[in-house]
């Protein structure tokens, strides 16, 4: 769980730095530095931030479909436990 959480904190960081980007393009008057700026604020807004580990991507709807499969897991158990146990009876 903390790895999921660590990697969506660090997605929606980088998903940061694009505002960060504009604030140093419109803060300087250098035109090297704009163009740079521009550039790598193009190189920003078309790469999508994700982090994945053998093909299997890290993110908040992992970690959901994670509990919602151990949750369905754990209701057919406690099912067929109380079906043996009224079989029992």
């Amino acid at each position: 769980m903390l790895t999921v959480w660590a990697c969506e904190t660090g997605k929606n960081e980088a998903m940061e730095i694009n505002s960060t980007v504009y604030d140093v393009f419109n803060s300087t008057s250098n035109q090297q530095i704009k163009y740079e700026m521009q550039l790598f604020s193009l190189q920003l807004s078309h790469c999508k931030n994700t982090f994945s580990a053998k093909g299997l991507t890290v993110d908040a709807t992992l970690l959901t479909k994670m509990a919602g499969s151990i949750a369905t897991y754990l209701v057919i158990l406690i099912q067929f436990l109380f079906m043996s146990n009224s079989c029992d009876g």
